[in-house]
């Protein structure tokens, strides 16, 4: 079973709404981008109505720091009025995954959260049934479940296309180059260099620049990992390096492309 799967599953029998905020990056490849945000509509709402900034502010930054502090979750209230339930998850003393669970309305909210609510037109949110503890217990039961499962093993390419995507996927965080290509599909490098460039239109070496770049960007919008270690296991073994080919590709530098498409 796929972690989506897992998680729909719980979403199904609990009728609530899960994201995860995957900081070590470890689920980035194996969840929709829908997963890694916030897109419940009630969520989305806040979010229209100008709080875009204060939920990417309370959500990824301020609430990393108060989750370790809370290693068997908790109940949290947001800047708009609906409540969530937040399951950290740690591994060897870093936060690998926020869990979240919810929304519900937050009927004990004080006046100026209630007007921030009532601005973003989510007053049709349900409220915090009383049995949520028991909902947390089922959380963290799926946490330990998300953590048990491992990527599937993909299927034999068929074709030279799909054995070149296949390393490319699979290996494009290693020190790789066109010889371990040839290598990998029985030919001779020269040979593989004008396979590569008939199938694609493009080189080996652009087509590894690409998925490491693509690899780069999700560990980047979904991770919480530092820029050295996204360009690290993205496959850039010099950091200098990744810079420039971001910049290239953005026109700026990873960490204020990180910034500017978190606050969107």
């Amino acid at each position: 079973m796929e972690p989506e799967q897992a998680i729909a599953a719980f979403e199904r029998l609990h009728g609530v709404v899960v994201a995860v905020h995957d900081h070590a990056g470890s689920l980035v490849h194996r969840l929709p981008q829908r997963r890694l945000r916030h897109e419940h509509r009630l969520c989305r709402a806040v979010k229209a109505a100008g709080f875009e900034r204060t939920c990417v502010a309370g959500d990824v930054q301020a609430l990393a720091a108060e989750a370790v502090r809370h290693p068997d979750g908790f109940l949290k209230a947001c800047h708009a009025g609906l409540v969530e339930l937040v399951l950290p998850v740690c591994e060897h003393g870093e936060l690998r995954w926020t869990i979240f669970a919810g929304p519900w309305r937050d009927a004990s909210a004080p006046a100026a959260v209630r007007q921030a609510r009532s601005s973003a037109r989510i007053d049709g949110a349900p409220s915090l049934p009383g049995a949520w503890p028991d909902l947390l217990d089922a959380l963290r039961n799926l946490a330990a479940r998300l953590a048990t499962l491992r990527p599937p093993a993909l299927p034999l390419p068929a074709t030279r296309r799909e054995a070149i995507d296949r390393f490319l996927l699979l290996r494009h965080g290693e020190d790789v180059g066109l010889p371990d290509l040839a290598a990998e599909l029985g030919l001779s490098p020269s040979r593989t260099s004008h396979a590569v460039a008939a199938l694609y239109g493009r080189p080996f070496a652009r087509l590894l620049v690409e998925a490491r770049l693509a690899s780069a960007e999700a560990l980047l919008l979904h991770s919480e990992l530092p820029v050295s270690t996204v360009a690290q296991r993205a496959g850039f073994g010099d950091l200098s390096h990744f810079h420039a080919v971001f910049r290239t590709r953005h026109a700026t530098t990873p960490a204020a492309w990180r910034r500017g498409r978190r606050t969107a």
